[in-house]
């Protein structure tokens, strides 16, 4: 599970078989179902990465509280 996700979190949950399902695919040697596959991983990575932006992060000696 992403470091950066929170325990039990359906996207977190989707990515770990989304990988599996990526290795399961790769061994079968069908191009398509395996893009279809990266493309899921994909999605649900930007999914991910849009809940954390970096404006969300603080700045050591730019944050808020330390003005």
């Amino acid at each position: 599970m992403a470091a950066a996700t929170e325990p039990n979190d359906p996207l977190a949950e989707a990515a770990d078989l989304a990988v599996e399902l990526r290795k399961s695919l790769g061994r079968t040697g069908h191009g398509a179902l395996r893009l279809a596959a990266d493309l899921l991983l994909w999605e649900i990575n930007t999914a991910i990465a849009e809940r954390h932006v970096i404006s969300d992060k603080p700045v050591p000696g730019l944050s808020r509280r330390a003005r």
